[in-house]
C-alpha cells in the first residue's frame, strides 16, 4: 500500500483480499417470479389471470418466502374430471399478463385426490425457494384437508411449437396493425423489425431460431402492451367524442319528448364527469363514461316504438335471408 507521494504504508495484517463485483453465492435473480391467481379487473369488470410478484428482479440470493394469502377460486368436488383441476401456475418475467413471461413450474390441486369437496375460497399456503444453484422449489399446503404439493423448476425447456408461434404471430400482426396508426415512426420500425424477425425464426428448422422467435413474440406482445397502455386515454377519449355526437343526433331524433328534460339532465351530468376525467387522465373513468352513454343511447332508442318497429322488422328480414350465424344469434 502505498500514500499519495508514493511512500509505502504499514498496513496491520500480512494479505487482503478484494472482490470485485458480486460473488457467485451473492448473485441475485435476473428475473421476478409470479404465481399466477385470478383477479376481478375493475375497468372491464371481468376475471382475469393476472401475475402477482412473489420474489423481486435483483433480489440476492438464496431466497425463500411463504404466503398464505391465497384462495381457491372455485369449488373442486372430489373425484372431479382432471379437466376442472385447480392448477397453480409459477412463472418468470416482468409483465402482468401470463402469456407474456417464461413457464417455471405448475401444482394441480386434483379431485381425484381430494378427500372430500374443497370450497371455493379455501386458504393455501404458497412458499417458493431460490437457491444459490438457481434451482427454483415451490410448496403448496392446505390446511383444510393437510395436502402439501410440491414442484420444481427443471432445466428443460418449454416445447416450442413453431405452427402455434405462427398462428400467435398473425393475430398480434392484426393487433399492430391497430396499434400502428397511433405510434411514432420509430415505434412503428421496431415493431414491423420484430414481425419480420419472428415470421424469419419460426420457420427455421434449427430449435434456437424456433426458441428466439417465441423470445420475440412474448417481447413483440408487451411492446404492444405498453403502446396500448400508453394510448389507451387518447383512445378512449376519441371513442367519447364520437359517441357524444352519435348520442346528440339520437337525440334529436328519437327522444321522447316527456323524457327530454330528464334526459337532457343525465347527458350533461356524463360530460362535465368526463371534463374531469380527461384532465385527470382518468382511465378507468372514461371507460365508465363511454358505457354510461351506451347505456342512455339504448334507452333513448327503445323508449322509442317506431325505432323498436324498424328494430324488429330488421331482425326477422335477416332471418329471412338466412344470415343468422349460428341457433344461438337467431
Amino acid at each position: 500500500m502505498f500514500d499519495q507521494k508514493g511512500n509505502p504504508v504499514k498496513i496491520s495484517t500480512d494479505s487482503f483480499s478484494i472482490i470485485h463485483g458480486l460473488s457467485v453465492s451473492r448473485a441475485p435473480i435476473p428475473h421476478s417470479i409470479n404465481v399466477v391467481i385470478s383477479k376481478r379487473d375493475i375497468s372491464s369488470n371481468i376475471i382475469k389471470d393476472v401475475c402477482e410478484n412473489i420474489l423481486e428482479k435483483g433480489s440476492i440470493l438464496p431466497l425463500k418466502k411463504t404466503l398464505d394469502i391465497y384462495k381457491t377460486s372455485r369449488i373442486l368436488k372430489k373425484g372431479e374430471d382432471s379437466s376442472l383441476d385447480i392448477d397453480i401456475d409459477i412463472v418468470e418475467g416482468e409483465s402482468e399478463i401470463p402469456d407474456r413471461n417464461t413457464f417455471l413450474c405448475k401444482l394441480g390441486i386434483k379431485g381425484k385426490d381430494l378427500p372430500y369437496d374443497l370450497p371455493e375460497g379455501t386458504p393455501v399456503e404458497l412458499t417458493i425457494e431460490y437457491n444459490e444453484s438457481r434451482e427454483v422449489f415451490v410448496t403448496a399446503y392446505i390446511p383444510l384437508i393437510d395436502m402439501t404439493l410440491n414442484a420444481r423448476k427443471t432445466e428443460k425447456d418449454e416445447v416450442i411449437d413453431p405452427e402455434a408461434i405462427s398462428s400467435e404471430l398473425e393475430s398480434q400482426r392484426c393487433r399492430a396493425k391497430e396499434t400502428i396508426d397511433n405510434c411514432t415512426v420509430e415505434e412503428s420500425k421496431k415493431i414491423d423489425d420484430i414481425i419480420a424477425s419472428v415470421e424469419k425464426c419460426a420457420v427455421s428448422t434449427d430449435e434456437d431460431e424456433q426458441r428466439k422467435a417465441e423470445k420475440q413474440l412474448k417481447d413483440l406482445k408487451i411492446l404492444l402492451d405498453k403502446n396500448d397502455e400508453e394510448k389507451a386515454i387518447s383512445k378512449l377519449i376519441k371513442e367519447y367524442n364520437s359517441r357524444v355526437e352519435s348520442l346528440q343526433k339520437i337525440i334529436q331524433e328519437y327522444a321522447n319528448p316527456e323524457e327530454l328534460d330528464d334526459i337532457t339532465k343525465q347527458f350533461e351530468s356524463i360530460q362535465s364527469d368526463s371534463e374531469m376525467a380527461i384532465k385527470s387522465e382518468n382511465k378507468v373513468m372514461m371507460i365508465r363514461i363511454n358505457e354510461q352513454l351506451d347505456n342512455l343511447e339504448s334507452k333513448i332508442l327503445f323508449s322509442n316504438l317506431g325505432y323498436c318497429v324498424d328494430y324488429f322488422r330488421y331482425i326477422v328480414s335477416v332471418g329471412e335471408n338466412g344470415n343468422f350465424t349460428n341457433e344461438q344469434e337467431a
